[in-house]
């Protein structure tokens, strides 16, 4: 272990953490079947592959769709480059992928030239027991110290493709005619230098003080926020599917955000989408939400019954449908 970290030091990187993300090598049981939940994992179908077929998850390719864009990019160090790549061929390998979204669906079979006959969409879910319509405990406001004023909720980190400027700029716009209303932001922010970057713009903007920054959020607190937003948003360019957009809508509260990557497939229409990069487009679909009490009401029981159709049941059902085909496929002399 220590030769370990003393070359991470060398190569200015975590490597214990790195190969947990990307691993080259993993003990393989005796099985019928493999499954790796999430995409990253796939370079071991290149190095040590199972000796058995395999099932990847896929979450979504954004990293290397962005590889060569130097503002989105995700690559904070070479070896994630390469490592990823490595992990993009190794889907190519597996017998069959479950994409989260029919976007990334579309992204595997554009981008890695993986046949649609390979790929499954099989959605992601909530818990519905913790998403929900519930009365708000009013000690969680002290405990994160946002004021009992109307807000905008976002979740998530503050990676670039995030696009949390845009969050800013419509805030500022809507203090315009409403300056009661503030910004609750929740998620560590997993970017070197975004956290400044942004407190810089909202100073320049004129709303730092109305932007409460939480990183950290106990599990049971996360849907009493939903709960009270008056409106959640989200103004990410490239999304794999928007897990925070049916938490929110599974809550009763509703969504307001970009009609890019999956998300328009996700929230269909019980949100309002609107142009990533357009914050007057936000801040006027904000106002709607928030100065008409017949659009809130109406949002917010189209998004309960759009989030109705992402159960785990339904996820288990359709995994186990792929297990099957995968593995009568792989067993079927006559094939």
């Amino acid at each position: 272990m220590r030769t370990v970290l003393n070359a991470g030091r060398v190569f200015r990187l975590d490597l214990p953490t790195f190969f947990t993300t990307f691993p080259v090598r993993l003990r393989w049981p005796r099985a019928d079947l493999y499954h790796l939940t999430t995409q990253t994992y796939a370079g071991v179908l290149v190095l040590s592959p199972p000796p058995g077929p395999v099932v990847v998850t896929v979450h979504d390719i954004i990293p290397y769709l962005l590889r060569n864009s130097r503002t989105l990019t995700h690559y904070t160090h070479a070896a994630h480059r390469i490592f990823d790549g490595l992990a993009m061929h190794g889907l190519r390998r597996a017998q069959a992928l479950l994409a989260d979204s029919e976007y990334t669906s579309h992204c595997l079979q554009s981008e890695l030239g993986i046949p649609a006959s390979r790929i499954h969409v099989v959605p992601l879910a909530v818990d519905h027991e913790r998403f929900r319509p519930k009365t708000s405990d009013m000690n969680w406001r002290d405990k994160y110290r946002v004021p009992e004023v109307p807000f905008m909720l976002y979740v998530g980190s503050e990676q670039p493709r995030k696009n949390v400027p845009t969050l800013l700029r419509a805030l500022e716009v809507v203090h315009r005619t409403r300056r009661d209303v503030c910004l609750v932001k929740v998620g560590s922010p997993q970017h070197g230098s975004a956290r400044g970057e942004l407190l810089a713009l909202a100073a320049g903007l004129g709303v730092l003080d109305n932007v409460i920054w939480i990183d950290n959020i106990a599990d049971d607190d996360l849907p009493l926020l939903y709960n009270a937003a008056a409106v959640f948003v989200s103004a990410s360019v490239y999304e794999g599917f928007g897990l925070p957009i049916v938490e929110a809508m599974a809550c009763g509260t509703p969504v307001v955000c970009a009609n890019t990557a999956a998300f328009s497939e996700v929230a269909g229409d019980a949100a309002l989408l609107v142009p990533a990069q357009d914050p007057c487009a936000f801040a006027r679909a904000i106002l709607s939400v928030l100065d008409n009490p017949g659009v809130r009401n109406h949002m917010s029981a189209s998004g309960l019954r759009q989030s109705a159709g992402f159960t785990w049941h339904r996820t288990a059902v359709e995994t186990a449908a792929a297990y099957g085909e995968v593995t009568q496929t792989a067993y079927d002399p006559t094939r």
